[in-house]
């Protein structure tokens, strides 16, 4: 039943995405991308080599936040919808909710997957 794959597919996105910390933990990201800020607000920051790589760094982090916050939004929302839908079910809007969760469970793997090789890369720089 669809009910059963939109429920399958929140659950997916929230290992995917893994909000209660791990890979994707808000608060160390965002007190690194601070940090980073921080010291390339250094007017010496340029004198550097490491200034490409630190501004590298705050791009990635910028992105991995704005992928967090987006996809954070889109999971509450798809909860709220899901626990509306359980009390009063309309076969219609449970298809369409299907959908949206089958494209935001897609947007969760390319974006676990492209964070997945950008701390790969990390470790090779």
């Amino acid at each position: 039943e669809v009910i059963e794959s939109v429920e399958a597919n929140l659950k997916k996105i929230r290992f995917n995405f893994d909000l209660k910390g791990g890979r994707f933990d808000y608060n160390d990201l965002t007190s690194q991308l601070k940090n980073l800020k921080n010291k390339s607000e250094d007017p010496n920051v340029w004198s550097s080599d490491e200034a490409k790589n630190l501004f590298q760094n705050i791009k990635i982090l910028e992105n991995k936040i704005e992928d967090f916050n987006n996809l954070e939004k889109s999971l509450s929302s798809h909860e709220e919808f899901y626990k509306l839908l359980l009390a009063e079910p309309d076969e219609l809007l449970i298809k369409d909710l299907y959908k949206e969760t089958k494209n935001t469970l897609e947007e969760s793997i390319r974006i676990r997957y492209l964070n997945l090789m950008n701390d790969e890369a990390d470790h090779y720089n």
